[in-house]
């Protein structure tokens, strides 16, 4: 019998798993950065999931100009590139089947965040710009029982969230009282609790 070694890099693939189960319970369905970076399209047509579903998904023009900024690679590397941000995610509701949705009218872009959940420069530089609003999901304390996890969720706009978050060594950001404020609930958070007004 082997047991897996506990990383950093095991923490966040759960907190991904958490999140992916928690769309598709909300109703929401989400693509990640890498996969619009590689797969894109003169028709801006991707696959988003969520569950057992794939749902052609168009992303519309008018934020369009914002994703093609925030898929480059922020190591600029091909062969192992990061992202500044996990996912896109978009409402989709909830149906047996999902033939007839090709697109939606909100778009939240996504990072997914356990234990700590620092912040790196080139985030808080993204923040400070994106006109999208910002979904950050995070699960402190990730090696809990699926059953005993705690699951916190908002949504507002990048500058919104620039006022929750402080720095604690050079460019590495973390919130005030270390987690995401407000008060913590589980699995029925529903991922938009409160649209923020975006920002112009």
């Amino acid at each position: 019998m082997v047991t897996p070694r506990i990383t950093n890099k095991l923490r966040g693939s759960l907190g991904e798993i958490y999140y992916k189960e928690f769309c598709d319970q909300r109703g929401w369905a989400y693509t990640s950065l890498e996969n619009i970076y590689q797969s894109m399209n003169p028709d801006w047509n991707f696959i988003f999931k969520k569950g057992f579903h794939r749902i052609n998904i168009t992303i519309p023009p008018n934020i369009r100009d914002e994703v093609i900024w925030l898929i480059k690679p922020t190591n600029k590397s091909s062969t192992s590139p990061s992202f500044v941000f996990d996912f896109l995610a978009c409402k989709v509701g909830s149906h047996k089947e999902y033939s007839e949705i090709k697109s939606s009218p909100e778009f939240a872009w996504v990072e997914s965040k356990t234990g700590s959940a620092v912040f790196s420069g080139s985030q808080i530089n993204a923040m400070s710009k994106i006109n999208l609003p910002l979904a950050i999901f995070h699960v402190n304390d990730i090696l809990e029982k699926p059953e005993s996890i705690i699951m916190d969720c908002d949504i507002k706009s990048g500058k919104k969230w620039l006022d929750e978050l402080e720095p604690i060594d050079n460019e590495v950001y973390e919130f005030r009282n270390g987690k995401i404020p407000g008060k913590s609930k589980g699995l029925n958070l529903p991922l938009v609790r409160q649209r923020e007004p975006l920002m112009q």
